[in-house]
């Protein structure tokens, strides 16, 4: 499973990604902080 998690909070997005990974260990959990920043993710 492949998630997007796109918040301007940095403390906030990797908590959610700690607990994503705790919830489905083959998670993969991508980060950005701006909805352009997310455009450039490959």
């Amino acid at each position: 499973m492949k998630i997007l998690l796109i918040d301007d909070h940095a403390l906030f997005r990797a908590g959610v990604r700690l607990l994503l990974g705790t919830i489905t260990p083959d998670v993969q959990v991508f980060e950005a902080s701006t909805v352009g920043e997310s455009l450039v993710l490959e």
